[in-house]
């Protein structure tokens, strides 16, 4: 005699459940902020494509730490193409995301600052932006960053996220997720 399981009582089914699950902020809790609007760049030079101010309360423990990922897009152009990260107002990231080959160009930077003091008083970047082009991933690019900074432990930390190209519409930002995770 075969026996069969009963299904759950629930009206929803257990996929839709299963998703919702997944999708749930509540999953995500240490997340401060997840950006999927597109910007794509309006003319030459430095454009900010994202800004977020880091509230210091997320880094101002010893061993605190804010994790930043970000993606994006470049046409399919000759043109050198760059993203820049700022802390505070100063550059602590340059990195190019294309090679001048002509090809489309997938781009990621991650950022992790530490806090290594109390009170927010030094914090430790730690910054990487890699892209890949070509068919299956023939040229690369990868550039990394390391920086020591001091703050004000009293106001908060402005992070922005800049991207560049020659002509408008050449480098497009994608995603952006942050992150915090608190002293062990």
């Amino acid at each position: 005699m075969k026996s069969y399981t009963r299904p759950p009582s629930d009206p929803k089914n257990f996929r839709q459940k299963k998703y919702e699950e997944a999708t749930s902020r509540a999953q995500y809790s240490n997340t401060l902020d997840f950006n999927t609007t597109a910007y794509s760049n309006a003319a030459a030079g430095n454009e900010l494509a994202y800004s977020i101010e880091i509230p210091t309360k997320y880094i101002s423990g010893k061993g605190d730490s804010i994790r930043c990922r970000f993606a994006g897009v470049t046409a399919a152009s000759v043109n050198t193409k760059f993203v820049e990260l700022r802390l505070a107002g100063g550059v602590i990231h340059n990195g190019r995301v294309d090679d001048g080959s002509g090809l489309l160009f997938l781009w990621s930077v991650e950022l992790e600052i530490f806090s290594s003091s109390l009170n927010n008083q030094e914090q430790i970047s730690v910054a990487r932006s890699s892209s890949v082009g070509g068919a299956f991933g023939a040229a690369t690019e990868d550039y990394g960053s390391v920086v020591i900074t001091t703050f004000n432990a009293n106001s908060p930390l402005s992070l922005d996220l800049y991207i560049s190209g020659v002509l408008a519409g050449e480098n497009t930002f994608r995603l952006a997720k942050v992150e915090f995770s608190p002293a062990p």
